[in-house]
């Protein structure tokens, strides 16, 4: 079980769940740090986990320390994907998150799955701001129920 799965709120769900692309951690294992220093990309790969949930959108990392970014949908702005021709044949590439919460751009490169992860945020969104507005229609009747109850 993923650290995000274990770490959720109350009524909260995963829809999407990604890492970072393999190839370039397989790159970087042999070129850059030949094998003394290999594990490090591994690990890089093997604890970063990308989420959406029906709440936020959560991103993990970290190899000896925890750096955990948690962004509601609600203050999510903008959701931007490029990528490359490469990126494109083996679907990974950059995703940036606008936020109005943030002073700037989150921007995570090498996501795997990426275009699946933009297109889970902004469902996630819909369905979010649709419940938000069915939550309260509901509670705009109960009132108004209670009032005609009261005259």
């Amino acid at each position: 079980m993923s650290y995000i799965a274990k770490n959720l709120q109350q009524n909260e769900r995963i829809i999407f769940q990604t890492k970072y692309f393999i190839i370039p951690i397989i790159f970087q294992c042999f070129i850059p740090y030949f094998f003394v220093f290999a594990f490090i990309p591994i690990l890089r790969y093997r604890k970063t986990e990308f989420a959406v949930t029906n709440r936020r959108v959560v991103i993990k990392k970290g190899i000896l320390r925890l750096h955990l970014t948690e962004i509601s949908l609600d203050k999510i702005t903008n959701v931007r994907l490029e990528q490359s021709m490469i990126g494109r044949m083996l679907d990974y590439g950059m995703v940036e998150f606008e936020s109005a919460a943030r002073d700037g751009d989150i921007k995570y490169k090498g996501v795997s799955k990426a275009k699946e992860l933009k297109s889970a945020v902004a469902n996630a969104f819909e369905v979010a701001q649709d419940e938000k507005i069915k939550k309260q229609a509901e509670a705009l009747a109960a009132a108004i129920a209670s009032k005609q109850s009261i005259a």
